[in-house]
């Protein structure tokens, strides 16, 4: 071909040329019409069809001469929003945990001692134990306490009066008693949830969140001697929507795909399970 370009002359490779312009202008304007035919005429009468919308009237809301869409009108969301934590884990947040004191801690926890115990072993199983666990993770609690992201009346009211200094100085006070101690329990089921979840079922190996793994989410408190009662009845507020301050919905999404006799394993599995 170009050997054949080579030997014509200028007048004939200029008439070639604008042959090629002609062709090339005559293709590109093929798509165009083809795609404003597509675009402005097809496909406004079949979806306005679908709607019940004439042919006219939908052409012309595809070419924004009249106000609208030919598509069918999309349905709305009347789901009321759900409030999740509000805990934000910036240099606020962690600067009063830094800066707690644990002798105010002390002091305050005094108002706690009643269901809590007075170093944060629950003497009541429908309480969670206070003792070695996370200050990240009771001060996260408190705080939905308190904004309502969690409910529950009566530490809703306590939590109400607390400023955020003082949230951090009662979480590093509890941190820093001695975590209690128990025996252990072998449950094959709660073992193999507990250190390899259930991939098929979308269900996370617990320990990966829930045994102080620093690699966990900050918040995530430690479930290593809680009440099995007090466990039970969280995974089933999870499961059944009575309780969502898990961010990204976590505990909901894991909960609601376990069995009842999953949770009892599991609630009794970690109330029994001693500290590493």
């Amino acid at each position: 071909m170009a050997a054949e370009m080579h030997d014509l002359t200028p007048e004939q490779a200029a008439a070639h040329d604008r042959a090629f312009r002609r062709g090339a202008v005559l293709v590109v304007g093929a798509i165009v019409l083809v795609g404003a035919v597509l675009g402005f005429l097809v496909l406004p009468v079949v979806q306005g069809g679908a709607i019940g919308l004439g042919a006219w009237a939908s052409i012309c809301r595809a070419l924004g001469v009249q106000p609208g869409t030919p598509l069918a009108r999309q349905p709305s969301s009347e789901a009321a929003a759900t409030p999740v934590s509000q805990v934000s884990w910036g240099p606020v947040t962690l600067g009063a945990l830094r800066n707690a004191d644990v002798t105010r801690g002390a002091m305050l926890s005094q108002v706690c001692g009643t269901c809590h115990g007075a170093e944060g072993l629950s003497s009541d199983p429908q309480f969670p134990n206070m003792s070695g666990q996370t200050a990240y993770a009771i001060f996260k609690q408190l705080h939905d306490f308190r904004s309502g992201a969690r409910k529950n009346y009566l530490m809703s009211i306590i939590g109400v009066y607390r400023s955020d200094q003082a949230i951090a100085d009662l979480a590093v006070y509890y941190a820093s008693r001695p975590a209690p101690q128990h025996g252990s329990i072998e449950d094959l089921v709660a073992v193999n949830l507990a250190e390899r979840g259930d991939p098929a079922r979308r269900i996370a190996a617990c320990n990966a969140c829930h045994l102080g793994n620093p690699s966990a989410p900050v918040e995530t408190p430690n479930l290593i001697g809680q009440p099995k009662e007090y466990l039970l009845t969280q995974m089933k507020a999870f499961a059944d929507d009575t309780r969502h301050n898990d961010v990204y919905a976590r505990m909901r999404t894991i909960s609601t795909a376990l069995t009842s006799d999953e949770m009892e394993r599991l609630a009794a599995y970690y109330a029994a399970k001693p500290r590493p």
